[in-house]
């Protein structure tokens, strides 16, 4: 169930999660999409702004969610908090009111990162410096260069490489550039305590590798020569 403004939405997964959504901004206005294989590469600049609208969190769970409605009918798929996901089942089924149904299924807890992230978050707290001298690409707006010259956000611009085992599950670059956006959203989750500076994940850019990996493994190591 689900009840909505132009920016919030309250969606009931079942009896023991309601998530208060607000609308998420993680995307650049033009993403820079390259496709590439040993032959060619294919570059393309892609507005975001329609995959922007289905992209959502909730702070209190830190939920990072893609929410797309479609002939009276919500598809919602991403995390729910850090041990749970949802997804859609395999389309065609659904309920008798008509409704997509979903699945919401348990991970694995990983807990390896956790104390580089709390000592780079003090490292961060401590830092001061001039920010004014970053530059903005790759469809940064006007706003947000704003914010970065008065030091109030510190803004990572990422560009992600998929290479094809990752890919498999993603036929349409849209799906790809959405999961994408959902899991950097939920990395920016994890920051919203931070002050002085604020600090955010852009995506900026997605490169798809269709041929060969996009790091090779040798022996159970990265082979770093071939990568490079």
């Amino acid at each position: 169930q689900e009840r909505s403004t132009e920016t919030k939405l309250v969606l009931r997964l079942n009896d023991k999660f309601t998530l208060n959504l607000e609308r998420s901004s993680v995307l650049a206005d033009k993403l820079l999409f390259v496709t590439t294989s040993d032959e060619v590469s294919h570059l393309e600049e892609v507005d975001t702004s329609a995959i922007q609208k289905t992209l959502y969190h909730d702070t209190h769970y830190q939920s990072s969610v893609r929410v797309q409605q479609r002939d009276n009918a919500v598809k919602v798929e991403g995390i729910i908090n850090d041990k749970l996901r949802i997804k859609p089942v395999p389309e065609g089924e659904r309920s008798t009111e008509g409704q997509i149904l979903h699945k919401i299924y348990e991970v694995n807890d990983i807990n390896e990162g956790a104390p580089i992230m709390e000592e780079s978050r003090s490292s961060y707290r401590s830092a001061k410096g001039d920010l004014s001298t970053i530059q903005g690409t790759n469809g940064t707006s006007s706003r947000r260069l704003e914010e970065r010259r008065n030091g109030d956000v510190f803004e990572v611009e990422l560009h992600i490489i998929s290479d094809r085992k990752h890919q498999t599950n993603f036929d349409r670059n849209e799906d790809l550039i959405g999961y994408m956006a959902v899991f950097m959203n939920a990395a920016n989750l994890r920051y919203l305590d931070m002050r002085s500076p604020k600090v955010r994940f852009l995506l900026v850019g997605i490169t798809r590798r269709k041929e060969r990996p996009f790091a090779p493994n040798n022996q159970g190591t990265t082979d770093t020569g071939e990568t490079l």
